[in-house]
């Protein structure tokens, strides 16, 4: 029966939590666009999208097979967690820095694609 109270307890949190983290983002979205107007919101999400695909390459399911590799560790004494840490953040290092070599040289194309001038972001910053 407790199995059952402890499964339900992590639900409620998880759940209270992922409301709450929604919650906050979308209280957050509206003050951006209040604060910066229409264009920066959309310059801003464009940016966003690069974000969560760099972020998807760069992770690519990799804290789930870590978070698994630590847990299986820990019940033989937990003797190989720094090495699995230490390979975690090399291969996401590794996945990274290309992406990131081809985002920065052609980050000057982003007003251009998007219509925005710089020059609208650069005054919606100084409000």
């Amino acid at each position: 029966m407790t199995n059952k109270k402890s499964i339900f307890k992590s639900v409620a949190v998880v759940t209270a939590f992922s409301v709450a983290t929604r919650l906050f983002a979308f209280l957050f979205k509206v003050f951006v666009s209040r604060q910066f107007g229409a264009s920066v919101v959309g310059v801003y999400q464009m940016a966003l999208s690069f974000y969560f695909f760099a972020s998807a390459v760069a992770l690519s399911g990799l804290p789930t097979v870590i978070s698994r590799k630590i847990a299986e560790d820990e019940k033989t004494g937990g003797e190989n967690v720094p090495s699995l840490i230490s390979t975690a953040l090399v291969l996401s290092l590794s996945s990274v820095l290309p992406i990131l070599s081809v985002i920065y040289p052609v980050a000057f194309l982003l007003p251009k694609v998007s219509g925005v001038p710089m020059t609208a972001i650069k005054q919606a910053r100084s409000k």
